[in-house]
């Protein structure tokens, strides 16, 4: 029998696993802004609303390690068994350093796509924050425009109507002074005109009846003349010897 077979069937083989476990998670961040601008007055409605969403990236690697030991009372077994578990022992360690140099770049890679990914949200944030206080200092502007220029026309009609107002009185006034004054006017040209005609009237009839009666006096004064010298010449009596005796 050969004792070789026996060392070899002796050899006993011990085997370890090492599993290594690498986890990496990147969270999940939402960020949601409404933005709802109401302006009443020439009804201006300004809605912004920005969804920012990063993605969850979950990497699992799992590496695992097997050594094996192989253990002999004899010496050339157990050194050919050392041997052997020698290059497998190279064999994992290597396997693994490239493991975790993937997982190291992976993990590098995943925390730039990150910063990337937290600045662009960043941006997007100061960016949408910017418009829409730049939106809400042009409707402020707006506005107040309006509301002056609503103000100045107010203000305009108000003048205007105060002025039309008072033009309107005062020419009211005028026109009713104009007219007192033509009415009295009238009235005292009436008045004298109706005077000079009583007084013209008066002193017609006056010169009238003085006439009248002068040349009727004249007339009586004329034929009493004239009664008188008739009489004496001729030596009659008269009517009036009578009343004298």
């Amino acid at each position: 029998m050969d004792h070789r077979l026996d060392d070899d069937r002796r050899t006993t083989m011990t085997t370890t696993a090492t599993t290594t476990t690498t986890t990496t998670t990147t969270s999940t961040t939402t960020t949601t802004t409404t933005i709802t601008t109401t302006t009443t007055t020439t009804t201006t409605t300004t809605t912004t609303t920005t969804t920012t969403t990063t993605t969850t990236t979950t990497t699992t690697t799992t590496t695992t390690s097997t050594t094996t030991t192989a253990t002999n009372s004899n010496s050339s077994s157990s050194s050919r068994s050392s041997s052997r578990g020698g290059g497998g022992r190279g064999g994992a360690v290597t396997a693994v350093a490239i493991v975790e140099i993937v997982v190291a770049v992976v993990v590098v890679v995943e925390v730039v796509v990150v910063a990337v990914v937290v600045v662009v949200v960043v941006v997007v944030v100061v960016v949408v924050v910017v418009v829409v206080v730049v939106v809400v200092v042009v409707v402020v502007v707006v506005i107040v425009v309006v509301v002056v220029v609503v103000v100045v026309l107010v203000v305009v009609d108000v003048v205007v109507v105060v002025v039309v107002v008072v033009v309107e009185v005062v020419v009211a006034v005028v026109v009713v002074v104009v007219v007192v004054v033509v009415v009295v006017v009238v009235v005292v040209v009436v008045v004298v005109v109706v005077v000079v005609v009583a007084v013209v009237v008066v002193v017609v009839v006056a010169v009238a009846v003085v006439a009248a009666a002068t040349t009727t006096a004249a007339s009586v004064v004329e034929v009493m003349v004239v009664l008188i010298v008739v009489c004496y010449v001729i030596s009659e009596p008269c009517f009036w010897d009578v009343f004298i005796g």
